[in-house]
Protein backbone atom coordinates (compact mmCIF):
# COMPACT_ATOMS: atom_id res chain seq x y z
CA UNK A 1 0.00 0.00 0.00
CA UNK A 2 2.98 2.54 0.84
CA UNK A 3 4.27 1.75 -2.93
CA UNK A 4 1.13 2.81 -4.18
CA UNK A 5 0.66 5.88 -2.52
CA UNK A 6 4.16 7.16 -2.95
CA UNK A 7 3.35 6.26 -7.35
CA UNK A 8 0.42 8.09 -6.62
CA UNK A 9 2.15 11.27 -5.19
CA UNK A 10 4.96 10.69 -8.13
CA UNK A 11 2.46 11.04 -10.62
CA UNK A 12 0.36 13.70 -9.15
CA UNK A 13 3.72 15.84 -8.92
CA UNK A 14 4.30 15.27 -12.70
CA UNK A 15 1.17 16.01 -13.58
CA UNK A 16 1.39 19.49 -11.58
CA UNK A 17 4.68 20.52 -12.95
CA UNK A 18 3.67 19.02 -16.70
CA UNK A 19 1.29 21.69 -16.20
CA UNK A 20 2.75 24.37 -14.68
CA UNK A 21 5.48 24.60 -17.53
CA UNK A 22 2.28 24.26 -20.40
CA UNK A 23 0.75 27.49 -18.69
CA UNK A 24 3.70 29.12 -18.22
CA UNK A 25 4.64 28.72 -21.88
CA UNK A 26 0.90 29.41 -23.27
CA UNK A 27 1.18 33.06 -24.83
CA UNK A 28 -1.65 35.10 -23.02
CA UNK A 29 -3.40 35.45 -26.30
CA UNK A 30 -4.69 31.51 -25.99
CA UNK A 31 -6.04 31.65 -22.31
CA UNK A 32 -9.52 31.53 -21.75
CA UNK A 33 -11.40 32.79 -18.00
CA UNK A 34 -8.46 33.62 -16.02
CA UNK A 35 -5.09 35.42 -16.69
CA UNK A 36 -2.27 33.65 -16.29
CA UNK A 37 -0.76 34.02 -12.96
CA UNK A 38 -4.17 33.05 -11.88
CA UNK A 39 -4.40 29.89 -13.47
CA UNK A 40 -0.75 29.18 -12.20
CA UNK A 41 -2.28 29.97 -8.55
CA UNK A 42 -4.79 27.72 -9.15
CA UNK A 43 -3.23 24.45 -10.48
CA UNK A 44 -0.67 25.57 -7.35
CA UNK A 45 -3.38 25.92 -4.56
CA UNK A 46 -5.54 22.71 -6.21
CA UNK A 47 -3.16 20.29 -7.84
CA UNK A 48 -5.30 17.92 -9.41
CA UNK A 49 -8.16 19.34 -10.13
CA UNK A 50 -6.88 22.30 -11.00
CA UNK A 51 -4.77 20.77 -13.78
CA UNK A 52 -7.49 19.01 -14.93
CA UNK A 53 -9.64 22.32 -15.36
CA UNK A 54 -6.68 23.59 -17.22
CA UNK A 55 -6.35 21.38 -19.45
CA UNK A 56 -10.08 21.58 -20.06
CA UNK A 57 -11.21 25.17 -20.65
CA UNK A 58 -8.17 27.08 -19.69
CA UNK A 59 -6.43 26.74 -23.29
CA UNK A 60 -7.45 27.95 -26.70
CA UNK A 61 -7.36 24.98 -28.47
CA UNK A 62 -8.13 26.60 -31.80
CA UNK A 63 -6.42 25.37 -34.88
CA UNK A 64 -3.54 28.31 -35.21
CA UNK A 65 -3.35 27.39 -39.12
CA UNK A 66 -6.98 28.00 -39.72
CA UNK A 67 -7.55 31.18 -37.23
CA UNK A 68 -4.37 32.83 -39.20
CA UNK A 69 -5.98 32.75 -42.69
CA UNK A 70 -2.32 30.57 -44.00
CA UNK A 71 -3.25 29.23 -47.38
CA UNK A 72 -2.86 25.59 -47.93
CA UNK A 73 0.09 23.67 -49.30
CA UNK A 74 -0.47 22.41 -52.84
CA UNK A 75 -0.10 18.57 -51.69
CA UNK A 76 -3.34 19.72 -48.95
CA UNK A 77 -5.19 22.22 -51.70
CA UNK A 78 -8.20 19.82 -53.08
CA UNK A 79 -8.62 22.71 -56.42
CA UNK A 80 -4.60 21.97 -56.74
CA UNK A 81 -5.01 17.90 -56.37
CA UNK A 82 -8.12 17.82 -58.56
CA UNK A 83 -6.39 19.78 -61.90
CA UNK A 84 -3.70 17.59 -61.81
CA UNK A 85 -5.57 15.15 -63.78
CA UNK A 86 -6.51 17.34 -66.13
CA UNK A 87 -4.43 17.64 -69.96
CA UNK A 88 -3.84 21.03 -71.26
Amino acid sequence: MPRLLIGLAVVIVFFTVFVIVDTSLTPRTRMRGLPKPAWIAVVVLVPVIGGILWLAIGKDRTDLARASGRRLGPDDDPDFLSGLGRTR
